[in-house]
C-alpha cells in the first residue's frame, strides 16, 4: 500500500473515531434515540475490509453499522443526520442508528435483528451470479451471529450454490455481555465454516494492512469462481455493546490491555516509520475532526421529516413498487367485501361466487393442482372461499387464527 493511500485510510478511521465519540455525546444529550452501538476500537477492520472491495462489490452488515457505512463512501454528515432523526439522512431520518444504508454505494446496511443479514446476502450474491456479474457480496457479522440458525442456512446454500459472497466476522470476543468460550462449542468461529466446506483464514483486526491483504486474498478466491471464503477477524470494542451497557462482564484491565493494542495508532506509528511528518500527521487529524464538526452542524440544522409522510415512499419512488402494492391491496378489499371469507379447510368445497381472478381461482378451487396432490390433504397456506352468513367477513375475523385471512392467495 503506497503512503498516500495510507494516509486516506488512516484519516478515514479518525474520522469514524471522532463520529462515533461525538455520537456518544449525542446520545447522552438526548438527540440521538433508540440503541446505539459504536465502532470504536474495531475501525481497521471495517476500514481495511472495504478498502479492499472493487466498484460494484455489495457490502452488507449488521447494527454496529455507521464505521462501515463511513468506509463504504457515505458523508459523515449524512450518516450523522440520520442518527438525529433528520430528514437529510441516508433513510430519510426514519431508519436510525442501526439502518444506515445507501443503495448508489452498494451499501445495503445496517439490520437490527441479529444473523437476519446473512441470508440477504446470500441473495444479493445470488443475483449477482444469475446476471452474470463479477460482483461479490461483503457480509459483516459478530461472533454471537455464528450461533444463530440464520447463519448455518446461508452459510449452507453458498456452498450448495456456489455463490460469489465473502463472509467476514468480527470477532470482538463477546456477544452482547457473554464472552465467546460461554456461548460458543468452539473456540475459534471460522471453525464453523469448514462444516459447509468453505475455506477460512483469521487475521489481527487490529493491524489495517494484515485486515487488508486479508480481504484482498479472499476476494480474488471468490472472485475468480471458486465460491465463498469465510474471514475471522478478531478484534476487540473499547466500549460497551450499546450505551446501556454497564459493561459488568469484563473488567477494566482487559479493556485497557486492548486500548494500548488502538488500530489507530498502530497506523499512526506506521506512518511515522514510513517517513510522514508528525505535522501532516496531526494536519490530516485535524481534518478529519472538522468533518465531524461539520457534519453534526449540518445534521443540527437540518430539518425533521414532514409528518404524515409515508414511510415507504423514498424507497419505491423509482422502482414503480407502490402502484401495483396498492392496487393489489384495493382488489383484495374489494374481493373481501363481496361476502366471503376465508374457512374451512375441508375438502369438497367449491366456490361460494364466482372470481376471475385466475390465480385466486388456482388456489382456491378444489381439484388437483400445483400445489395438491390427488387424495392428498391440502397445504396450510390454501384457503376456500364460502358465503359468510352475515355477508359480511370482518366481523368473523377475530375468530380466525393469526394469518388465514391476510395473504390467502400466495
Amino acid at each position: 500500500m503506497d503512503q498516500a493511500e495510507l494516509l486516506r485510510l488512516f484519516k478515514q478511521m479518525v474520522v469514524i473515531r471522532h463520529m462515533e465519540e461525538r455520537c456518544a455525546e449525542l446520545y447522552q444529550q438526548g438527540k440521538i434515540g433508540g440503541f446505539l452501538h459504536l465502532y470504536i476500537g474495531q475501525e481497521a477492520t471495517g476500514v481495511g475490509i472495504v478498502s479492499a472491495r472493487g466498484p460494484n462489490d455489495n457490502v452488507i452488515t449488521a447494527y454496529r453499522d455507521h464505521g462501515i457505512a463511513i468506509a463504504c463512501g457515505m458523508e459523515p454528515k449524512v450518516a450523522l443526520a440520520e442518527m438525529l432523526g433528520k430528514a437529510t439522512g441516508c433513510s430519510k431520518g426514519k431508519g436510525g442508528s442501526m439502518h444506515l444504508a445507501d443503495k448508489r454505494l452498494r451499501y445495503w446496511g445496517g439490520h437490527a435483528i441479529v444473523g437476519a443479514h446473512i441470508p440477504l446476502a446470500d441473495g444479493i450474491a445470488l443475483a449477482d451470479k444469475y446476471r452474470g456479474s463479477d460482483s461479490v457480496t461483503i457480509c459483516l457479522f459478530g461472533d454471537g451471529a455464528t450461533n444463530i440458525g440464520y447463519f448455518h442456512e446461508a452459510l449452507n446454500l453458498a456452498t450448495v450454490w456456489s455463490l460469489p459472497i465473502f463472509f467476514v466476522c468480527e470477532n470482538n470476543h463477546y456477544g452482547m455481555g457473554t464472552s465467546i468460550e460461554r456461548a460458543s462449542a468452539v473456540p475459534e468461529m471460522r471453525q464453523k465454516a469448514a462444516a459447509y466446506n468453505i475455506p477460512s483464514a483469521q487475521v489481527d483486526g487490529m493491524e489495517l494492512l494484515a485486515v487488508r491483504a486479508a480481504a484482498e486474498q479472499a476476494l480474488a478466491h471468490v472472485r475468480s469462481g471458486k465460491g465463498p471464503f469465510f474471514l475471522e477477524s478478531m478484534t476487540y470494542r473499547f466500549r460497551g455493546h450499546s450505551m446501556g451497557d454497564p459493561e459488568r462482564y469484563r473488567k477494566q484491565e482487559e479493556v485497557r490491555k486492548w486500548q494500548a493494542d488502538d488500530p489507530i495508532g498502530k497506523v499512526e506509528k506506521l506512518l511515522v516509520e514510513r517517513g510522514v511528518s508528525q505535522a501532516e500527521i496531526e494536519a490530516r487529524e485535524a481534518e478529519a475532526e472538522a468533518i465531524v464538526v461539520e457534519a453534526e452542524k449540518f445534521a443540527e440544522e437540518s430539518p425533521f421529516p414532514a409528518r404524515g409522510g409515508r414511510l415507504g415512499r423514498h424507497l419505491c419512488r423509482d422502482q414503480g413498487v407502490l402502484r401495483p402494492l396498492r392496487a393489489r391491496a384495493r382488489a383484495r378489499h374489494a374481493y373481501l367485501g363481496r361476502g366471503h371469507r376465508w374457512g374451512s379447510r375441508g375438502r369438497g368445497h367449491e366456490w361460494a361466487q364466482t372470481s376471475g381472478r385466475d390465480h385466486d381461482h388456482q388456489l382456491c378451487f378444489s381439484g388437483v393442482g400445483p400445489d395438491r396432490q390427488p387424495g392428498g390433504q391440502d397445504p396450510l397456506h390454501v384457503r376456500r372461499p364460502i358465503r359468510s352468513a352475515a355477508g359480511h367477513p370482518h366481523h368473523l375475523r377475530r375468530r380466525q387464527t393469526i394469518g388465514r385471512h391476510a395473504f390467502p392467495d400466495t
